[in-house]
């Protein structure tokens, strides 16, 4: 049995001694009345003399780090992509809840319900009276020093990424905020966001879109790696898509397999390779231009200032982009994106919004 395997089969069978104790491993509400992030905020600055009278709280969390010494312990929580030391004490918490909280892992999510007060290195924490589990974590949590860096993993996994380096989460809540920031004051001005058509000039390209060959058929066997897990189990191809994404190099697969020891979970991360074919040379318009599909599937091209419906048949398709075997030429010009309004023969003035070659 794998190390991984190991832990996962430890971690449910803390589940079932949480539910023994009447405690529930999902599915809880808790109410808090304080954010980490809020706390950090308005107390870092307090000496302990300022934190009397005591300051109540009342907060949830992910625990990120977690220290037992006998009948105490120290852990971190972290909420919004910051943490706070938490200190419990089994005559402060109660034995039912002590041994409860003996039982949580990294990564977990719980409730604690305490005042604030700082330890004699100094450090802000709050001082547990009433815990609450609320969420287990079945899988391991990357490693505390160094975080998340094995770069597929954290973006094919980008809520992990989030979870475990607070530098990345900075740069979408920045990012986010510049967004929100511009849209409102873009509305306080009177604007207005509308999504406008585009033209785009078809040209022909070494296309990266990849046909499956027909050695690759449902029913076939192969093998799935399962990280998670540190193992390859074999499995059945039940369906298969006809193209690959190259966005993300992923193609839309279902394979069957056998999982009679339950050791495989909602969420797990598998992979398997297929070997593919690549075509060169075609002609491609993005996936926007397309009106219709099969046999139904036409364009908006300008041509001589006027639009015109035009059919098309369609080859390859991968998530930006779509080949188009019959219907346009090299150089022809198309629109991308709203067609609502657009009428054969209307006039137009063409302005070329973007290119590829």
């Amino acid at each position: 049995m794998s190390l991984e395997d190991d832990l996962l089969q430890q971690r449910l069978a803390r589940i079932r001694e949480m539910e023994a104790l009447g405690h529930r491993a999902y599915g809880r509400r808790y109410d808090f009345s304080h954010t980490v992030p809020d706390i950090l905020s308005e107390y870092t600055a307090k000496t302990a003399e300022e934190l009397v009278p005591e300051v109540r709280v009342r907060v949830a969390g992910r625990l990120m780090t977690l220290r037992h010494m006998g009948k105490a312990a120290f852990a971190h929580l972290q909420q919004n992509g910051e943490r706070l030391q938490i200190y419990v004490k089994k005559d402060a918490v109660g034995e039912d809840a002590f041994a409860l909280f003996k039982m949580v892992d990294i990564g977990d999510i719980i409730g604690v319900e305490g005042y604030l007060f700082r330890t004699r290195t100094g450090e802000l924490s709050i001082h547990a009276e009433k815990l609450e589990f609320l969420s287990k974590t079945l899988l391991s949590m990357p490693e505390k020093w160094h975080g998340l860096e094995d770069v597929e993993t954290r973006f094919r996994q980008r809520y992990l990424d989030l979870i475990a380096n607070p530098e990345s989460r900075k740069v979408f809540v920045t990012r986010a905020k510049l967004i929100s920031s511009l849209r409102r004051q873009l509305e306080a001005r009177g604007f207005i966001e509308v999504e406008t058509p585009a033209l785009f000039k078809s040209t022909p390209e070494g296309a990266r879109e990849y046909l499956v060959p027909s050695r690759i058929h449902p029913g076939q066997t192969l093998n799935l790696r399962v990280s998670a897990l540190n193992e390859t189990i074999p499995g059945r191809v039940a369906r298969i898509a006809g193209t690959l994404q190259m966005a993300t190099r992923t193609m839309d697969t279902q394979v069957d397999v056998s999982n009679a020891n339950l050791k495989l979970i909602p969420g797990m991360y598998a992979e398997v390779t297929l070997n593919l074919d690549e075509r060169h040379g075609v002609l491609t318009v993005p996936l926007d231009a397309i009106e219709g599909t099969g046999t139904a599937a036409h364009v908006y091209a300008v041509r001589e200032g006027k639009v015109q419906t035009v059919p098309v048949t369609l080859g390859l398709e991968t998530a930006q982009k779509v080949e188009i075997r019959n219907g346009l030429q090299e150089g022809e010009m198309v629109i991308v994106g709203r067609h609502a309004g657009l009428q054969n023969g209307q006039k137009v003035t063409p302005k070329v919004q973007g290119a590829e070659g």
